[in-house]
């Protein structure tokens, strides 16, 4: 009962919605302890609406407080920024990938490339790759894998569709910003229109069996 009251609080106090919280109930030292989790929003900040309020708070350690002019402009632009940074980011990536720069051996022609980037890489936070099970990573490899190398690189760690030192079809990368990339070279086919003419054929149904997150 007092989940579903805090969770009515927030949806109708709150403008826009801040997605949907997480709670949990413990006892620590004979006492009821109740964890509320809240995502993190890469979108507008929230407003209190409660009481037909319109203000905005921040936190710090000595209790919230209402922000000025300055820190509201700061705030609304902070969701664009790091949009913008996400997707800057994803252009220079696919620009390396198809220049050679991330693997010179990488294949030509109709491709996929797909990246999944956590808010947290505009911290600049490295992960420690070598500290977790490379089993895990393997469940990371890219659709229709048929084999190959898997090994650590200046970006990650990687799993190849190929031979390293011969040509790549594809490959699954555990970034060290916390980021997955994948490129795939196997979503086309040859197919013949007739004796003396075959074109590439990109068939979106195999994309169906490729990946699970």
């Amino acid at each position: 009962k007092l989940q579903q009251q805090l969770d009515d609080l927030v949806k109708t106090g709150i403008e826009p919605g801040i997605g949907t919280l997480r709670f949990k109930h413990l006892t620590v030292q004979g006492k009821d302890v109740f964890v509320i989790g809240i995502p993190k929003n890469w979108g507008l900040p929230a407003m209190v609406s409660f009481q037909k309020t319109n203000k905005f708070y921040r936190r710090r350690t000595s209790g919230k407080y209402l922000v000025d002019v300055h820190e509201l402009n700061q705030m609304f632009m902070k969701g664009q920024k790091a949009y913008e940074q996400a997707d800057n980011y994803r252009r220079e990536r696919i620009r390396k990938i198809l220049n050679g720069q991330v693997l010179p051996t990488i294949a030509t022609g109709p491709s996929v490339i797909l990246h999944l980037i956590p808010y947290s890489f505009q911290t600049n936070t490295l992960l420690d790759l070598r500290s977790v099970n490379q089993d895990v990573w393997h469940r990371l490899k890219p659709p229709f894998f048929s084999g190959g190398d898997h090994r650590y690189h200046y970006d990650g760690y990687m799993i190849l569709d190929g031979a390293f030192h011969g040509e790549v079809n594809g490959y699954g990368m555990i970034q060290r910003n916390g980021g997955y990339e994948m490129f795939t070279a196997n979503i086309s086919y040859p197919y013949r229109v007739h004796e003396n003419l075959s074109i590439n054929v990109f068939d979106v149904s195999l994309m169906s069996e490729s990946i699970e997150v």
